[in-house]
């Protein structure tokens, strides 16, 4: 699955979102998603539609709330993206003026 956006704009700043097939981290080992504020970068690991979605949220919630402890973001894109499955017309309606 490929991410439609490439380039997205966070706190005003552009930010490029990459889709790649391996992802490790020195500390942490293999991840599925990292979000690098001082490159403004997020890189998502080639899988599922469903998962590669969920990533994306989580990554980009670290992104807008950096201050956040992972058990918050986790907790938030769980939340959020429970009511966009189950509310898909919601986002549509918001996004629009």
């Amino acid at each position: 699955m490929n991410i439609p956006y490439s380039k997205v704009k966070i706190h005003n700043r552009a930010w490029t979102i990459s889709v790649v097939s391996k992802l490790d981290d020195k500390e942490l080992g293999e991840l599925l998603g990292k979000c690098d504020p001082a490159l403004r970068e997020i890189k998502i690991k080639k899988a599922n539609a469903r998962t590669m979605k969920d990533v994306v949220l989580h990554e980009i919630l670290h992104a807008l709330l950096p201050d956040f402890t992972e058990e918050q973001i986790l907790r938030m894109e769980t939340a959020i993206g429970a009511f966009l499955i189950e509310h898909p017309e919601f986002a549509e309606w918001f996004a629009k003026d």
